[in-house]
């Protein structure tokens, strides 16, 4: 134990169990629990909050490989149904990539707590479909239950988290890492919207035409919307 220890890096158990506590307690507590950052020496707090999105954005994406966005994209393109889940905060963050993902292929899905538990929503899940899971700490319990249960239905599951791993990721085929410290009390989501919009690029590059078709669906139908409302208004 003591070499494996050693060949991760640290300098024996003491230093090992130290970062383990750490690190436990950076997933289990909130922003505000674990305190301020350290400012900056102008003592700015735009300049501060400018200094670490940049920072969170660029460590986000240096993150990705092009195979594996690829991967997901195709994922997302091929799977017969595509189910988004989100936590207290991230739901946002799954409701915007629903909104990109239902003008580009049909059959998407927004899950939630309501209009009924997200069990009896995703009862009839199946290997041909895909759950994409945002979960960032703390983790929210139905996540991990969500990728379970599609996995163990021979679906397919996209994991996207912080660094310290939502449990949702023991089921994940993909696992998309988005870091969330940022200069404030609170996490930062501005890598996880950095990352949905890389997802999103390459999906519609994978297939360029055939999305700008399917767009230009979604178009018409809203303009016959918008002449069904003028008429009934004139």
């Amino acid at each position: 134990v003591v070499r494996f220890v050693a060949k991760l890096g640290f300098n024996g158990m003491t230093d090992f169990q130290a970062g383990l506590r750490d690190e436990i307690d950076h997933r289990l507590r909130s922003p505000f629990e674990l305190g301020v950052p350290a400012r900056g020496a102008d003592g700015g707090l735009l300049g501060d909050i400018l200094e670490s999105q940049l920072r969170i954005v660029s460590e986000t994406l240096g993150r990705l490989k092009p195979e594996g966005l690829a991967n997901v994209a195709r994922l997302l393109l091929e799977s017969q149904r595509v189910w988004i889940t989100g936590g207290r905060f991230s739901q946002s963050i799954a409701h915007y990539l629903y909104a990109h993902l239902q003008m580009l292929r049909p059959d998407v899905r927004l899950l939630g707590p309501w209009p009924a538990p997200i069990a009896d929503q995703l009862a009839y899940s199946g290997r041909r479909d895909c759950l994409v899971v945002f979960d960032f700490r703390r983790y929210q319990g139905d996540a991990a239950f969500a990728a379970e249960f599609v996995k163990g239905r021979r679906g397919r599951v996209v994991v996207v988290t912080d660094p310290y791993l939502s449990p949702a990721s023991q089921s994940a085929d993909h696992t998309l890492i988005a870091s969330v410290e940022g200069a404030a009390l609170a996490d930062s989501y501005a890598g996880a919207v950095a990352l949905v919009d890389a997802i999103v690029s390459h999906v519609l590059l994978a297939e360029e035409e055939e999305m700008a078709k399917r767009i230009a669906v979604v178009e018409e139908a809203r303009a016959e919307m918008t002449r069904a409302a003028a008429e009934e208004y004139a």
